[in-house]
């Protein structure tokens, strides 16, 4: 319902009457309300006047419901000690192709050959769980495919100095 919300925010011009919203949502005024605090409680800049709601900015953060049709396959935390040990679980689990396990902070993150992942606040930690029909001997390449294609992206389009 979160990311319903937030929809009707952005593509409004104005204030959103929590009637409306209601309506919209086939729910109550409560529990529209309900969801407001508690998406400014998590950094969502909304406006609560006597007309309605007005969405003013959103943090930058990649909760689930940023993600319309694809919000189930994304597993958000915080902190977790591994986005790998997350990932593992959701695949062991039957977890579908491109799930993902995504975090600000890892506390016992790693790396190849288990080396130490240090992921302090400010980077986007994540793990994709991917199922390719791949024979297991080749599948490094979809890891360094992967990796090289997202450096690109995020150097060409976002201006971000990165690299693997």
């Amino acid at each position: 319902m979160k990311g319903q919300i937030l929809q009707y925010l952005r593509d409004a011009e104005d204030v959103v009457s929590g009637e409306t919203l209601r309506t919209a949502l086939a729910t109550s005024r409560v529990t529209v309300w309900k969801h407001i605090r508690n998406l400014q409680e998590i950094g969502y800049d909304i406006e609560a006047t006597p007309r309605g709601y007005r969405l003013i900015s959103s943090p930058d953060t990649p909760y689930p419901w940023e993600f319309p049709g694809r919000a189930t396959q994304i597993h958000y935390a915080p902190e977790v000690d591994s986005t790998m040990e997350i990932a593992r679980k959701l695949g062991r689990n039957g977890c579908p192709h491109m799930t993902v396990a995504v975090t600000d902070r890892q506390r016992k993150g790693r790396g190849r050959l288990r080396r130490a992942w240090h992921s302090e606040a400010g980077g986007l930690y994540f793990t994709v769980v991917v199922r390719p029909q791949l024979p297991p001997l080749l599948s490094f390449r979809v890891n360094f495919a992967a990796s090289l294609t997202l450096v690109r992206l995020l150097r060409e389009r976002c201006r971000v100095n990165a690299r693997v």
